[in-house]
């Protein structure tokens, strides 16, 4: 008659074989008699099998790390994971992806980092949120530079300095490209425009040739009753428009000296013994 080994039992006499102690659990002695020798691991750790002689077979489960014996095993800390039972460290996620949840047991507890933010290092650091006014548009982005202008801003790839598109300009892709002039004829008034839609015929009163945005007004003596780039026209002979911005030809009227219908377009000179002090489409006056 032999002893039953370490981590097995043997309740009743005869010629029974000793009985293995269930996987969790071990004993160290030798000769046991009763299943109650076979002890439970600590607390988050485990045997890999059946019939366990020493609790240095209590190995940390996956999720947890510590020494064998399973007295110490302490969870896998938020952005780290383990997915094997044992003495390994947790391993941490890769960057460009987070965990949130304590004692992991796989990788794919490991998620993404959302567009519109950044992970540049391992571990349990959370996602960085981009710079303002820029954004990733990709999961999983390991780098700051990933995060680009948005459209209607400009500025490096980083997102540190991104700045909205003037007035007159527009910008319709993120990125590091230079905001757009509006073509010529053409002006916008709000910042950060991200379409060329955005760019409105110079109205009339107004003319554009040089693009840009810089609709600027018709001068007094001149009009446009059109919209886009052509130039302001000038009054007729003999008349003149006294405001900046006229939009209607109708806006010159005669000189003083000078009478004729608004529009200017037949202005006749008073004639000898006639008058006329101000602009406009009044007759001229005889002399007392």
């Amino acid at each position: 008659c032999t002893a039953c080994e370490p981590g097995t039992y043997k309740e009743v006499a005869g010629n029974a074989s000793c009985v293995p102690c269930e996987a969790g659990k071990y004993s160290e002695g030798r000769a046991a008699d009763n299943s109650s020798t076979c002890q439970a691991c600590p607390v988050n750790s485990w045997t890999a099998g059946v019939g366990s002689g020493s609790y240095t077979d209590c190995k940390c489960k996956a999720g947890y790390t510590g020494p064998d014996g399973g007295g110490n095993c302490t969870a896998c800390e938020p952005g780290t994971y383990k997915e094997d039972a044992g003495n390994a460290s947790c391993v941490p996620c890769e960057a460009g992806k987070y965990s949130e949840g304590r004692a992991a047991d796989n990788s794919s507890t490991c998620q993404a980092c959302p567009p519109g933010t950044y992970k540049e290092t391992l571990g349990p650091q959370e996602c960085t949120t981009c710079p303002a006014f820029s954004f990733t548009f990709a999961e999983a982005s390991s780098l700051m530079q990933a995060c680009v202008c948005k459209a209607g801003y400009t500025g490096p790839d980083g997102g540190s300095n991104c700045t909205a598109c003037e007035p007159g300009t527009y910008k319709e892709d993120a990125g590091n490209a230079s905001c757009v002039p509006c073509e010529a004829g053409k002006y916008s008034e709000g910042r950060a425009a991200d379409n060329s839609s955005t760019c409105q015929a110079c109205p009339a009163g107004y003319t554009g040739p040089d693009g840009g945005g810089n609709c600027t007004a018709c001068e007094p003596g001149t009009y446009k009753e059109t919209l886009g780039p052509q130039e302001c026209t000038t009054c007729p002979a003999f008349s003149f428009t006294f405001a900046e911005a006229s939009s209607l030809m109708q806006a010159c009227v005669c000189k003083a000296g000078y009478t004729g219908p608004d529009g200017g377009s037949n202005c006749t000179a008073c004639e000898p013994g006639t008058y006329k002090e101000d602009a406009g489409n009044a007759s001229c006056v005889p002399c007392e």
